[in-house]
């Protein structure tokens, strides 16, 4: 059986769209999940479109130590395949 994570993500940010889902104190931001969600959706089409990257491609993401890498479970709706540095 399949999981298509891209669904669940998008079930749970209707169905919890107001509350909390990331605080990064070390910034002073919160995102509810719905900001989360979209924030995701632009940056998956992001690598889709303006990178060309689709199912089987691989990409690989450097962030700085910091919570702003809570994002990378997000990221699991794009079609391509995360390396996590």
């Amino acid at each position: 059986m399949l999981v298509n994570m891209g669904r669940i993500l998008k079930q749970t940010a209707i169905k919890y769209a107001d509350r909390t889902a990331l605080l990064n104190m070390e910034r002073d931001r919160r995102f509810t999940f719905w900001q989360l969600h979209e924030l995701t959706n632009k940056l998956c089409n992001l690598i889709k479109y303006n990178f060309g990257l689709n199912e089987g491609d691989i990409y690989a993401t450097l962030l700085e130590n910091d919570n702003m890498g809570l994002f990378h479970f997000w990221m699991t709706k794009s079609s391509a395949t995360a390396l996590w540095l």
